[in-house]
């Protein structure tokens, strides 16, 4: 496995910036996407998330080993962000997540296929996984137009601002 607290230049002038190395600046786009009333509503967090509250996760980013962000910029505009979460090197799969820009409209298609090549091409990983929240049906729609399957009704729950909501599992598998 390669060390993903790196920089990737992918295909198709795209550019993954790990979050431990982001600028001021960069720090900040991040937040306020993160914190966008669009983007938040769909993330398993609940509850305001402060800019020193995002900026410790960064730190804590550093000498984590099974959880790895990146800003991702494609021809000179930043897109959005990809992850990869509990990543387990034995069975060779991880967790994603992905969100685009809030102001950016089809950025996502640009973001799985940078993510594919680094889990897939770069880290030689088999499998990808992700959680979604069942009432997420645009989200649900890409990730299957993306090659992902359900893999059964529901996963769980998550509770937002005092509701309960279902989660899917969903995943790929590589195909090289």
């Amino acid at each position: 496995m390669i060390d993903l607290r790196q920089t990737f230049v992918l295909p198709a002038a795209i550019k993954l910036i790990n979050f431990i190395f982001l600028s001021d600046e960069e720090k900040k786009t991040v937040y306020e996407w993160r914190t966008h009333p669009d983007i938040k509503k769909w993330m398993r967090t609940d509850g305001p998330i402060s800019y020193n509250g995002h900026l410790e996760f960064i730190e804590r980013l550093k000498t984590d080993k099974e959880n790895f962000y990146w800003l991702v910029k494609n021809e000179n505009r930043y897109i959005g962000v990809v992850y990869l979460n509990k990543i387990d090197l034995s069975e060779k799969s991880a967790y994603l997540g992905i969100y685009a820009s809030p102001h950016l409209k089809g950025a996502g298609s640009l973001l799985m296929a940078g993510l594919k090549e680094l889990s897939f091409g770069l880290c030689g990983l088999d499998i990808l996984r992700l959680e979604v929240m069942e009432l997420n049906i645009k989200a649900i729609n890409f990730y299957e137009k993306s090659g992902f399957t359900r893999q059964g009704k529901v996963c769980g729950e998550i509770l937002k601002e005092g509701k309960r909501y279902s989660i899917i599992r969903m995943q790929i598998m590589n195909k090289e």
